[in-house]
């Protein structure tokens, strides 16, 4: 298996540098799917046939000193909007399917969080 890159991102927040680190990267196959944003949600309609898309969990802390701006850039991404997505194997465009920032006794200097973000396709299949 290659090795993910350094550098991980997802839309402009590094997630892994800067004072920024991922605990956890899950990614797996889900079964494909057409998406529609509204009302800042994202619903998924499963296509039967499509080719499978890439579902990623990431667990991390947002810390130094970008971790308030960071925090609020990806809760800006949570309302269905489509950010690239980079980690070396996984690459693509995907979309946040939940965010959270769980309050833990850390103090103000580590944020932690849990991300789920699903690969955006939406071409048909042929």
């Amino acid at each position: 298996m290659p090795a993910l890159t350094t550098g991980i991102t997802f839309g402009s927040v590094n997630l892994d540098s800067g004072g920024n680190w991922i605990e956890r990267l899950t990614p797996r196959k889900v079964d494909g799917s057409l998406k529609a944003r509204f009302n800042e949600k994202v619903s998924i309609t499963v296509i039967p046939g499509r080719a499978k898309e890439w579902e990623v969990d990431i667990s991390g802390f947002l810390s130094g000193g970008n971790r308030d701006a960071d925090e609020e850039t990806l809760e800006s991404y949570n309302n269905g909007s489509i950010r690239q997505f980079v980690d070396g194997k996984h690459n693509g465009n995907y979309v946040v399917m939940t965010l959270e920032f769980p309050k833990e006794n850390r103090g103000n200097t580590i944020y932690p969080y849990r991300l789920t973000i699903r690969q955006f396709t939406q071409t048909l299949p042929s």
